[in-house]
Parts: C-alpha cells; sequence; structure tokens
C-alpha cells in the first residue's frame, strides 16, 4: 500500500505543472515584459478596430467571427492559434495581449499569451458608471468601444460610449437626445487592476518638430500630415486643383530639407497614410468595365517609390504595407457575378502589389449594428 501511495503522489508531482498551466487558467501574477519583449513590440499598432498587426513577430491579432481572437501569421496566412477566451484584440504589451472579453455585463480586459496559444494569464475588470454596460457590437442606439495602447513601457485603456435616444415619441424637454461618456485607466498586469487616469492621459503625444517643418505644418498646405519615417519627416502638399501630389520631405531630426518628389498628376480621389504612417494610397477612378472600378497607387513616404498598384471596388481602405504585401480591410459589400448577386462579407486581405494575387483572407467580425432603428 505504502508503495502504491508514493506512485500517486509521484504522478501528482509531475502532473502539477501542467495542470497549472491548462488554458485560460489564472495565474497568482502576470509578470511586467521584459525590456527586450517590450522593444520587440514598440512596432506593433491597431490598423483597425480588432486588428493589431505585430510586424515584429510576423503576426497579425483578429478579432474573428464568432467571439474568437486569432493570431495569424502575416507572411503566409497560416492560423499560429485561436482563443476564446477573448474576442477583440486590443494592444500588444511585450509578449502579452490585451483583449476584450465578450461578457453579458461588466467590462473585462483578458491577459493573453500572444507568442504561445493565446492562453488566458489573468482577467482585469474594469469598472463602470452606473448604467453603462460594454459592448462589442453596436447597438440600437448604442456603441461601446474599448481602446488601448502602450506609452513609454505602461498599457494604458480608454472607453468611449454613445447612446442616441431610440423611443418612439418625443423625448423629455431635459433628456439630451445623444449622451457621451468616457474614461481612461493605466493597467497594472502584475495586480490586475485598472487604475483611472486623467483622459487627456491616453492621448498619444506628438514629438516636437523642427521650428522650419513645424512653420509648414501651420501653414494649412499639407494634404497629408507630417510622420517620423526612417531618417526623414515626410508630408504631402496637393497643388494645381488637386492635380498633382508632392511629397515634402526634411532631415530628421535637423530638419534640412529635401528635394520635393511628384507622386501623382492628374485627377484623383483621395490620399490616405498607412496606419503605421510609412506609406501613402492614392485613389483614382479607372474605367475597368467591372465592379473593380478604383486603383490604389501606393507609394513610399520614406523616399517616394511607387510599390505597386490594387484594383478595388472600394476608393480606399485603411491598409499596412510590409514588403511587396499590403494587407487591408475589405468591408461587407454584394455584386453580380455571372448574373446572381453575392454577398461578400467582412474580410481582411493579403494581397501582392503589382499582381494583385491574394495571399491570404480571413473573415473580420463585422461590429456594425445592421437592425432598423425606430422613427
Amino acid at each position: 500500500m505504502t508503495q502504491k501511495i508514493q506512485q500517486i503522489v509521484c504522478f501528482l508531482l509531475m502532473a502539477l505543472p501542467a495542470m497549472l498551466l491548462l488554458p485560460g487558467a489564472s495565474v497568482a501574477q502576470v509578470a511586467i515584459p521584459s525590456s527586450a519583449a517590450l522593444q520587440r513590440s514598440e512596432s506593433a499598432f491597431e490598423m483597425v478596430p480588432g486588428v493589431v498587426v505585430d510586424p515584429s513577430g510576423d503576426a497579425v491579432f483578429l478579432m474573428s467571427p464568432g467571439g474568437v481572437t486569432e493570431a495569424v501569421r502575416f507572411s503566409s496566412g497560416e492560423l499560429l492559434w485561436s482563443s476564446d477566451w477573448a474576442a477583440k484584440p486590443l494592444a500588444l504589451y511585450g509578449d502579452l495581449l490585451l483583449a476584450q472579453v465578450e461578457t453579458p455585463s461588466g467590462f473585462e480586459i483578458a491577459i493573453l499569451d500572444a507568442r504561445r496559444d493565446g492562453w488566458k494569464l489573468e482577467t482585469l475588470q474594469v469598472s463602470l458608471p452606473s448604467g453603462l454596460f460594454s459592448r462589442i457590437d453596436d447597438t440600437v442606439g448604442y456603441s461601446f468601444k474599448a481602446l488601448a495602447r502602450v506609452q513609454a513601457g505602461v498599457p494604458l485603456l480608454s472607453w468611449e460610449s454613445r447612446a442616441r435616444y431610440t423611443g418612439g415619441v418625443a423625448p423629455a424637454p431635459n433628456q439630451p437626445l445623444v449622451q457621451e461618456q468616457s474614461s481612461a485607466y493605466r493597467l497594472d498586469v502584475q495586480s490586475a487592476r485598472a487604475i483611472e487616469i486623467d483622459p487627456s492621459d491616453f492621448a498619444a503625444a506628438r514629438p516636437s518638430l523642427p521650428q522650419n517643418v513645424q512653420a509648414w505644418a501651420d501653414s494649412g498646405v499639407a494634404s497629408v500630415g507630417i510622420e517620423r519615417v526612417g531618417k526623414v519627416l515626410a508630408a504631402t502638399e496637393t497643388t494645381d486643383q488637386r492635380q498633382k501630389v508632392l511629397l515634402k520631405r526634411w532631415e530628421a531630426p535637423s530638419g534640412a530639407p529635401l528635394a520635393d518628389i511628384e507622386l501623382h498628376s492628374g485627377p484623383y480621389i483621395l490620399e490616405l497614410p498607412s496606419a503605421d504612417g510609412r506609406h501613402l494610397l492614392i485613389s483614382e477612378r479607372v474605367d475597368s468595365g467591372d465592379f473593380l472600378e478604383y486603383e490604389w497607387s501606393i507609394f513610399s513616404l520614406e523616399n517616394g517609390e511607387r510599390l505597386g498598384q490594387v484594383r478595388h471596388q472600394q476608393s480606399h481602405a485603411p491598409f499596412y504595407v510590409f514588403g511587396q504585401t499590403i494587407l487591408y480591410e475589405a468591408r461587407p459589400y454584394g455584386h453580380r457575378v455571372q448574373g446572381e448577386w453575392q454577398n461578400e462579407p467582412h474580410k481582411i486581405h493579403a494581397v501582392l502589389l503589382g499582381s494583385g494575387s491574394v495571399v491570404w483572407e480571413r473573415a473580420l467580425r463585422d461590429t456594425s449594428f445592421k437592425g432598423q432603428s425606430p422613427p
């Protein structure tokens, strides 16, 4: 009997580490990411709500339909992991992914292991004012938006709510038609606490510019605002009644001017900088004979190089470029295919510039309200 007990004890001791690391198990304390991990994640950014791009980790974290967060390899589209512990990725903090939990009440932020398999390490409870509730999908007359970012190595969180009166009769004289509220927090991952801060502390601080560059920016001629791209400061200016787009550049940080580069000549629809501010999309309408009536030309804001084109049915979309691959959001739309109407869901596409070949695509959760609002 003694030998049997010893065998059971040995088995439990061997199994204990695995039991403690079961997916979703909450640990007593989440370690602050190392300085090396934080440095690796500095280039991560939110491309659109629910899509966090990690260039250094070759990964994209997606808000997928069905309340699941997915990690996808950017270069190939390979699914790295999926987690149903959180529904909406918000920000990368070192090796940790901060993500919003879909819950019928309260407001919760999950801390997921971003580098391994999306295990939930801890959950932070965030208190909301009475009468408010967190939502990922918009509902009739109500939206709740959560945002997160990392500033100077500290994770920050904010939320904004907007409630619109949707009653069937006129509201009372003292009842506002729209009520908006917001708040911001510093997240302490070790103690799993959200500490309220001034909302102005959440806003990203803009770096100071050399005097001559600031004077040019203040003149109001910029069509795309000044961005730090590599070793230069870059912006664009439109001339000749929106017929020409010039790339303006200065050396950083001295502000010494560099030669202007003409990016585009002729009519165009709009300019749009990439989500990370390193590239520019110039959209123009083309006579294509099909529903792909817009051509996007993609330029580097660092040197003015034209990287390639994409044909699309939308005039523009949020995007990010790495090498010869463009990642962009495609909103839901419908079109006819051989006489039959076909609806396309909300997706994210990775496409090769120039050839237009699809590297990969995945469905994104559509959070917009699709129902009818009261009259």
